[in-house]
């Protein structure tokens, strides 16, 4: 199944890696609401998205379009699952 929006995108790299809005919201320095605007395409995501999503190049390149899948193997998704997670507990312990 080929995705054709970033909202899309956007929304499989959350769910698959398991993350909840209000978490990924977080890591992603926006608005539960944003984050749900971005996902449904009432909005385009921004730079700051991207820059955000840089913690792995691949998914950057899912991301715009030019990856078919977001990770490319199980290592390489768990990896990018823990960074993801220590980067929202740094936001939520400087909360």
């Amino acid at each position: 199944m080929k995705l054709e929006t970033y909202g899309e995108r956007l929304r499989l790299i959350r769910t698959t890696m398991g993350f909840s809005k209000t978490d990924f919201s977080k890591f992603l320095g926006i608005s539960i609401n944003t984050l749900t605007s971005y996902e449904k395409n009432q909005y385009k995501a921004t730079i700051d998205i991207i820059d955000k999503l840089k913690i792995n190049y691949n998914l950057v390149l899912y991301f715009v379009g030019l990856r078919p899948q977001p990770f490319e193997s199980i290592t390489f998704f768990e990896d990018t699952k823990s960074m993801i997670k220590e980067k929202i507990q740094q936001i939520k312990s400087n909360q």
